[in-house]
């Protein structure tokens, strides 16, 4: 048993017959016995509150906004194309086949699951993000998932996304040599 906001989903592979086996699933189809108890769910959640978490988490925000206001100066929140932008970034940091339309499928399913009103604020951007620590981090631990996060945020260039090149400024009395 796998436990999620949503509650339990029954697509999450917990024990297999060889390591050959195992090599068949997806590394996010994976599930751990040990991590999918009530009481390692309540310990995930309390990691939710965890300083270098959400410090990693807020890092993230900051730069997926910023990558919205590229094209919208006053945004708040995410809009569908924001989100789908940084959901390919993930998947392609994340995933070992990278398929466009299960990709654009997923990002849509995502969307509709988490996204409140035809935008995604804050919270429910974190939200997201810290269930996918639970997916990939192997352990309970603040600073393995405070580490994904960060090292996520420079895998997937999402800061990049935002940052703007400004070009030196030559002086208007630039005179060749």
């Amino acid at each position: 048993t796998h436990f999620t906001r949503e509650g339990i989903t029954n697509d999450v592979v917990l024990e297999v017959a060889s390591k050959e086996a195992a090599s068949t699933v997806a590394y996010q189809k994976q599930g751990d016995l040990l991590l999918s108890t009530m009481d390692a769910f309540k310990a995930r959640q309390k990691l939710r509150k965890n300083l270098r978490v959400k410090d990693q988490l807020d890092r993230l925000w900051t730069a997926a906004l910023a990558a919205a206001r590229r094209s919208r100066p006053e945004a708040d929140s995410l809009d569908k194309s924001d989100y789908v932008e940084i959901y390919k970034l993930l998947c392609q940091a994340l995933l070992d086949e990278y398929d466009e339309v299960e990709v654009q499928e997923g990002a849509d399913s995502e969307w509709t699951k988490d996204a409140r009103d035809g935008r995604m604020e804050r919270q429910q951007f974190c939200d997201a993000l810290f269930e996918l620590c639970d997916m990939y981090v192997d352990s309970i631990d603040g600073g393995e998932y405070s580490s994904f996060l960060a090292d996520l945020l420079d895998r997937t260039g999402i800061a990049q996304l935002g940052a703007v090149a400004v070009p030196e400024e030559e002086p208007d009395d630039w005179e060749a040599d």
